[in-house]
C-alpha cells in the first residue's frame, strides 16, 4: 500500500487560473521524493494538498488508503499529529521556550504525552545534547535547523515533509542540511517528501516530480 497517492489533484487561484496543472503523485513507504520548480510553481501549495492543510479543487488525496477529504478539519488535525512531521522554510521556534521545550510543545500540540527523553534523545543523536536548555536567539542557523528536524521526528512521523529546506544555504550547509535529512528519516523509520527549487540535491532522491514556471 502506498503511504501516500494523490490522483489528478489540482489547485486554483481562481475559476480560470490552475496554481500546477492536475498531477498524479505515489509515495511508497522509504521512497523519498523531491517536488523541484522554480518559485511560484506551487510547491508549497501541493505540500499543503498533500498534508490535508488545504483540499484539492479536484482530485483526491490518500495517506495510507485514507482519503484526506473524507475527513473532517479535527480528523485530519489528529492524522498529522500522529503521521507527519513538518520542516518548514522559516523554522518557527517559540523565542520565549527553550530548545528542548520547543520539541515537547510539538508532542503537546499533536496530542501526544511529552517525552523528554526521547527530546533529548533526539538531540543528543543531532549533535545538540548541550544545547538542550538554551533559547532559540542563542542558536546558529545550523543549529536551529536541527532543532526544528528533531522537533519533527519527535512523535515517529510516517511521513516528513520539508519546504525549501536547503535553498538558503551555501553548497557545504547544504550538502550537510540534506544527509541529515535523509539519514534521520532512514533512523526513525520515516519517509521524505521536500519541495524546493533547490536543484542541488535532485541526485539524493529516488523519485523526482518538477513542477513547471508560470508563464
Amino acid at each position: 500500500m502506498p503511504l501516500l497517492a494523490a490522483s489528478r489533484i489540482g489547485a486554483r487561484h481562481d475559476a480560470q487560473d490552475w496554481v500546477f496543472p492536475p498531477l498524479d503523485l505515489v509515495v511508497e513507504p522509504g521512497q523519498n521524493t523531491l517536488i523541484l520548480g522554480p518559485s511560484g510553481s506551487g510547491k508549497t501549495t501541493l505540500l499543503n494538498l498533500l498534508a490535508g492543510l488545504a483540499l484539492p479543487a479536484q482530485g483526491e488525496v490518500r495517506f495510507r488508503d485514507q482519503s484526506l477529504a473524507a475527513l473532517d478539519e479535527s480528523a485530519r488535525d489528529r492524522l498529522r499529529g500522529r503521521h507527519m512531521g513538518f520542516v518548514l522554510q522559516r523554522l518557527h521556534l517559540i523565542a520565549s521556550l527553550n530548545v528542548v521545550d520547543n520539541i515537547l510543545l510539538a508532542q503537546r500540540l499533536a496530542g501526544s504525552a511529552p517525552d523528554p527523553a526521547r527530546a533529548r534523545a533526539l538531540l543528543a543523536r543531532l549533535g545538540l545534547g548541550v544545547h538542550a536548555e538554551r533559547m532559540p536567539a542563542q542558536l546558529s542557523q545550523g543549529e536551529a535547523q536541527r532543532v526544528a528536524l528533531a522537533r519533527a521526528l519527535v512523535h515517529r512521523p510516517s511521513l516528513i515533509l520539508a519546504d525549501e529546506p536547503t535553498s538558503a544555504l551555501d553548497d557545504a550547509n547544504c550538502a550537510a542540511v540534506i544527509s541529515l535529512l535523509l539519514e534521520q528519516a532512514a533512523a526513525e523509520g520515516a519517509t521524505l517528501v521536500a519541495a524546493t527549487h533547490d536543484a542541488r540535491i535532485k541526485a539524493h532522491f529516488s523519485q523526482v516530480l518538477s513542477l513547471p514556471g508560470r508563464a
